[in-house]
């Protein structure tokens, strides 16, 4: 599951994949990004279910997707 800020979480694919579509129009205009990952422990006896929560900043996105545009249409050089 993913979710940006407050809004409701989308599901992943079995592979942690979603559709940028679904997703980047909120990514665009939000702070905080959130992925809960939770796994089968097959090799415990109980079958518990593993969580683990992360968090990371959305912060310099949008700059980022801005020079990756001018990198595709000719309009900034990358150096090699």
């Amino acid at each position: 599951m993913i979710r940006v800020d407050s809004h409701p979480a989308v599901a992943t694919d079995t592979q942690g994949c979603v559709s940028a579509s679904r997703i980047i129009h909120q990514m665009r205009s939000g702070v905080t990004f959130l992925a809960r990952v939770g796994a089968i422990n097959d090799w415990s006896p109980d079958l518990r279910s593993v969580i683990k929560d992360s968090r990371a900043s959305l912060e310099g996105l949008n700059k980022a997707m801005e020079a990756v545009a001018d990198i595709q249409a000719g309009r900034l050089a990358v150096k090699p």
